[in-house]
């Protein structure tokens, strides 16, 4: 099966789309060491997402791990996915103040919820998505 872009370029992109929609974004990215062993200078636990990115306009806040078309996240990585998940919080997206006197489920019906930490496991054939996702 053909792997399409690379997961280099692949992030790049993604990398364009934060700074284009105004997010503040932190990826942290691997160094050689002089034994030629590729190494990623962080602590605590192996296989945090490749990205952390927030934005203040809306309050956004959300963890992406990149991977090209046919990769899989690792073990480690797949931990660290459903760990953040777990944390997730449905919130309304904007605060609405409620009349007095409202029908209040048909009143939350009409609310838009938000996912917070929003946590994204994302493909080169997702660019669409990931376009509206950070619009």
């Amino acid at each position: 099966m053909k792997k399409g872009i690379s997961e280099t370029a692949f992030a790049s992109q993604v990398e364009d789309l934060f700074t284009c929609f105004e997010w503040k974004w932190m990826h942290s990215r691997p160094a050689m060491k002089r034994n030629g062993k590729w190494y990623t200078a962080l602590s605590g636990d192996a296989g945090f997402p490749d990205y952390i990115a927030a934005r203040k306009r809306d309050s956004r806040l959300l963890f992406a791990e990149l991977k090209d078309e046919v990769s899989r996240p690792d073990p480690l990585q797949e931990d660290w996915l459903e760990t953040l998940r777990s944390c997730q919080r449905s919130v309304l997206a904007e605060p609405i103040p409620i009349a007095r006197n409202v029908d209040l489920i048909a009143f939350l019906k009409q609310c838009s919820f938000a996912n917070i930490p929003e946590v994204y496991l994302w493909r080169p054939g997702d660019i669409q998505e990931i376009i509206e996702v950070l619009r």
